[in-house]
């Protein structure tokens, strides 16, 4: 679209790109309502009639009409809370009482068919109650006189963006009329140049463009919008997210949120859940880290259970870490709910559920298949979701994934990860992707996509070599001395000294530590602290990642870093915390014990850091949260531990998720210190 183009020309546009697609277009002036009125009441009744022919004649119309206009107007409990509600009814699920006394689930929207609905878009459409400013929506898409979708466009100049009018959808239009949004499904902002869509009142970076991954990645302008109205506002694409990916967190565990699908997440749903009807047994989906792949087996889980074709399966959410499965049960549970979700505690727990048959998701590590046996489960409709198939995913038939077939020989399986592997040892194309799909993968969202798509930030490499003097012949003293008490041979003196020995007491040298730490938190303070971002370092090992806290807390405490603080003005202190893997079994080294965390400690320690105003800044880690712990407001990773080929990538992307911080600066990019 040309600069200096008016909104009010490219409302036109839009409207021309959709009337192609089965709307009809009626001035916002000629509906058939009030301009107090939500619904378009004439055409809802019409619509009640036409999609319950076969027990309308059993209800009070009008009643049924005043009901549901009744329960959109609600907004007890906030906007997220009553679109949940709505949501159900237009699902049709919400039972209505006929005349004689017998309750009936009535349809209000025809999912299979979305010509078999009234499809209207409307500009310039008024909405007002006395004692408040009227307001004026640029266009709504109404489905049986629902409004559906509102849009709300800018003239592309420098003064106004896409960002400008979710900014007004957010805080003005769903702010004094929240009602008029208690029925959509998702709203549209675009200046003409850029296009994003998004849940009312959701955060900036959480509204996303709409694409389809089979067209070219260099689309933009006005064709990439023309291009995302046609894919977006498809009534099929309404109705699709409508019915199966506008899914609510209410649980009360912290603020309520509405999710919707990222475009790479719906289109490898629906590819799983397809593959899985034609009786396909596999398939490789590949997306780039940060990108939303916990989300996306929910996505596909909900489809799954939904679907009557799939005969009631199990759907298994696998996972090799006992974190991400707490990740992934709790966004499944807040999402779904936690009918028919089972996560077992114990390996016998779960060989128990998949030996009694049982149906619904079932949440676990890989790990509780060890000993499994064969034929636990030899329905063909179990479905396995990998997360980070790339991880402890092996044809060995010893391997705990070999053990894991072996007791569901005729499941399927579909693995998600942002790093396959091909090498000697693993082919993670060839265990997940099916011949049949382009290199043996069935959907791929790159690096590249998900930077334009502003799903995720670039990454900043910036290294930082420390230089220090290092007393070699001291060094060897302390290891001869060693190998001495240790009265080891020849042969494993040279084993230990080649493997261990200089890399060891390198990054152990104290020397060191006190020169990285002091680094650390000088760099931290320079930068991302000012901006309300947070870090992470990455150690060595356990007993440098304590000593590495120990540093960085005496060096936060000092006069210097007081200063810093002070200047910024949002804490007195900070602080750096500890989070290593720490068994409690007898025969755990005693010094490492005290930093022992069980579940709830670990989930408060990561709810503080994730807190924007809490004084937690620093979290010092080896091994775990390098993978699975999704942390927007992480700015800067310190990397000071040798890693390569996919924990190098997965740990230097930790970093690159999207973030707006309660004061309105914007994240555009992660850093990895090296």
């Amino acid at each position: 679209m040309a600069k200096g183009i008016q909104e009010r020309e490219f409302q036109n546009l839009m409207i021309q790109w959709s009337l192609p697609m089965g709307w009809g277009y009626m001035a916002g002036r000629s509906l058939s309502r009030e301009t107090t009125q939500t619904v378009v009441t004439s055409q809802l009744r019409d619509a009640i009639i036409r999609l319950n022919p076969e027990v309308i004649d059993k209800f009070d119309v009008d009643a049924v009409v005043e009901e549901i206009t009744a329960t959109i107007n609600a907004v007890d409990g906030g906007l997220v809370r009553a679109n949940e509600q709505v949501v159900k009814l237009l699902r049709g699920q919400k039972e209505f009482r006929a005349a004689d006394g017998v309750w009936h689930a009535l349809k209000v929207i025809g999912f299979e068919r979305p010509s078999s609905n009234t499809l209207v878009v409307s500009d310039e459409v008024t909405i007002t109650v006395p004692g408040k400013t009227s307001r004026r929506f640029d266009l709504v898409y109404w489905v049986n006189g629902l409004p559906l979708v509102v849009v709300e466009v800018k003239s592309p100049t420098s003064k106004s963006s896409w960002a400008d009018a979710a900014r007004d959808i957010n805080d003005v239009y769903a702010t004094e009329y929240p009602w008029f949004f208690t029925s959509n499904v998702f709203s549209v902002a675009s200046d003409g140049l850029k296009l994003r869509f998004g849940a009312a009142g959701a955060p900036l970076n959480k509204w996303q463009p709409f694409r389809s991954t089979d067209d070219a990645e260099d689309l933009s302008g006005q064709a990439d919008v023309k291009r995302s109205v046609e894919l977006l506002l498809n009534p099929a694409t309404i109705l699709d997210m409508l019915a199966s990916f506008a899914l609510f967190d209410t649980s009360g565990g912290g603020a309520d949120v509405k999710y919707l699908p990222r475009y790479p997440q719906m289109e490898a749903a629906h590819l799983i859940h397809e593959r899985v009807l034609e009786g396909g047994t596999k398939g490789l989906v590949w997306h780039h880290q940060g990108s939303g792949k916990t989300l996306l087996m929910v996505f596909a889980a909900s489809l799954l259970l939904a679907d009557t074709r799939t005969e009631s399966p199990t759907v298994i959410l696998l996972s090799d870490r006992t974190q991400l499965v707490r990740q992934t049960s709790g966004v499944y549970t807040s999402a779904m709910g936690d009918a028919y979700f089972h996560q077992p505690a114990t390996s016998r727990e779960l060989r128990s559920l998949l030996a009694d048959d049982t149906r619904g998701v079932i949440s676990t590590t890989v790990h509780k298949f060890k000993n499994a046996g064969k034929d636990l489960s030899i329905r063909d409709n179990v479905i396995v979701l990998v997360d980070e198939a790339h991880r402890t995913q092996s044809s060995k038939s010893q391997s705990l994934a070999g053990q894991m077939r072996a007791a569901l020989p005729k499941a399927k399986f579909f693995g998600m990860t942002g790093t396959p592997i091909k090498s000697l040892a693993t082919d993670t194309f060839a265990l997940f992707g099916e011949e049949t799909d382009p290199n043996r993968v069935m959907h791929r969202y790159s690096v590249t996509r998900s930077l334009r798509d502003e799903a995720t930030v670039p990454v900043m490499l910036d290294p930082h070599p420390i230089s220090f003097e290092m007393n070699d012949k001291a060094l060897q003293a302390e290891f001869d001395q060693f190998a001495d008490d240790f009265d080891l041979d020849d042969p494993d003196r040279e084993a230990l000294s080649r493997k261990f020995g200089r890399l060891t007491s390198v990054f152990a040298n104290r020397e060191r530590i006190d020169t990285v730490c002091q680094h650390i938190v000088d760099h931290y303070l320079a930068g991302a602290y000012r901006n309300g971002l947070k870090a992470q370092v990455v150690t060595y090992n356990r007993e440098l990642a304590v000593a590495y806290t120990d540093k960085i807390n005496e060096l936060l405490a000092g006069y210097e870093a007081s200063q810093v603080l002070a200047e910024v003005g949002k804490h007195e202190r900070i602080t750096a915390e500890v989070n290593i893997s720490v068994s409690e079994s007898k025969d755990e080294e005693p010094e490492m014990k005290p930093y022992f965390l069980s579940e709830t400690d670990e989930e408060e320690q990561k709810r503080r850091f994730l807190t924007p105003d809490h004084s937690l800044c620093f979290l010092v880690v080896t091994a775990k949260l390098m993978t699975g712990f999704d942390a927007p407001n992480e700015g800067v990773l310190y990397l000071d531990k040798p890693l390569k080929a996919h924990n190098l990538f997965q740990t230097i992307t930790r970093p690159n998720r999207t973030w707006v911080s309660p004061t309105g600066f914007v994240k555009t990019d992660g850093v990895v210190v090296d």
